[in-house]
């Protein structure tokens, strides 16, 4: 497992690479301790915008239909933004471990696994925006 850095140290070899740049603070804080992860947000424009798109899918308090909005955008590189979107989950589970994000974890990689079987894409964001937005568990039904 590679070993992970904290944000200030991550900026700093952003800043001591890049130079001054508005994305390096977005950059170091998304990339989850991950420097590999940081240097590919502030060169590639897709993978951050990928990144934000994640970001924004993960906040508790998101809307079912900007949830659907966003998992329709991204249907072409659906398998990176759920990689994603599991891996912003999970470091939520870490810091503050709650039903409902265990829930939208749940959901994230229950359609991970629907993408392996060929599952319609349309079906699956559907299905991933309502199970993101309103948390429901197995037990809850």
């Amino acid at each position: 497992k590679m070993p992970r850095f904290n944000e200030a140290d991550i900026f700093a070899a952003l800043t001591a690479r890049f130079g001054e740049n508005d994305a390096l603070a977005f950059a170091a804080r998304a990339a989850d301790g991950n420097i590999g992860q940081a240097i590919r947000l502030v060169e590639d424009q897709e993978v951050r915008a990928r990144e934000q798109t994640a970001e924004e899918l993960a906040k508790e308090n998101i809307r079912e239909t900007r949830a659907a909005e966003l998992l329709e955008q991204e249907k072409d590189h659906l398998d990176e933004l759920l990689e994603l979107l599991e891996q912003k989950l999970a470091r939520q589970m870490e810091q503050t471990p709650n039903v409902r994000t265990l829930s939208r974890l749940k959901a994230v990689r229950d359609a991970r696994a629907q993408k392996r079987k060929n599952v319609n894409s349309g079906l699956l964001t559907e299905v991933l925006a309502d199970r993101l937005v309103k948390g429901k568990t197995i037990w809850q039904r």
